[in-house]
């Protein structure tokens, strides 16, 4: 496992299945034809009805292409069957569960997911190892700075040119994003790279890590506040 989001097979809210979803890391899949949010953290990835067809939909979408707007672009490396091993049993995995931060202000009905995956990778002969989410007072920081001053910056002129295309809930997102500092959008790719460092350390000791993707359930489609 290469990053923490390579092997993230997941339902896409917490106890739903399906549909399932893979996120692959940053430059595994092009970005070609995405609606852009965020040039350094825009990924893209299939979602299905099952792990196996996210699989094979994977594998089909990898690879590089000149067209991929980020920088630098997908990687260029040989095609990668991401169906190896789904079939392989987990005994003797290192399973990573992180006892801070992804645990913190977790609805108890995704919490109790989290849990009683453990013990399914328990039972079926997984090495179920403790783990530290590494620098996680930098997480929510870094990723904000980030994500606002760059979406801000993509909807810049269209936000001026058309301003009534968007609600006001974007609005209010993307003017926040104008006030961020150039020198805090530095620091947050500084503390990303640490970020990602120490993860990478984590993930030398473990085979994959078991956390929430969400902090709550999936919200109503007619809900307004989260």
């Amino acid at each position: 496992m290469s990053s923490l989001s390579s092997r993230s097979r997941r339902p896409s809210q917490p106890g739903s299945s399906p549909p399932w979803s893979w996120s692959p890391p940053c430059g595994r899949t092009s970005r070609y034809g995405v609606a852009s949010l965020s040039w350094s953290l825009d990924h893209a990835g299939p979602i299905t009805r099952s792990v196996r067809d996210a699989a094979v939909v994977l594998t089909a979408l990898a690879g590089h292409d000149p067209r991929d707007p980020r920088d630098p672009a997908s990687v260029d490396r040989p095609d990668e069957e991401s169906t190896t091993g789904l079939a392989v049993a987990v005994q003797g995995l290192r399973v990573g569960v992180p006892d801070n931060y992804v645990t913190d202000d977790v609805d108890p009905q995704g919490a109790a997911a989290v849990a009683g995956a453990v013990e399914v990778y328990r039972e079926a002969g997984a090495r179920i190892v403790p783990v530290t989410a590494p620098l996680a007072d930098r997480y929510k920081a870094a990723e904000w700075a980030i994500m606002l001053s760059e979406a801000s910056a993509h909807h810049r002129e269209t936000m001026r040119s058309h301003y009534e295309l968007y609600t006001d809930d974007v609005r209010a997102f993307l003017e926040v994003g104008e006030t961020i500092l150039a020198a805090d959008h530095i620091d947050a790719h500084r503390h990303r790279r640490q970020i990602k460092a120490a993860w990478q350390r984590v993930l030398s000791e473990v085979d994959v890590v078991l956390a929430p993707t969400t902090p709550m359930p999936a919200v109503p489609a007619d809900g307004l506040i989260v």
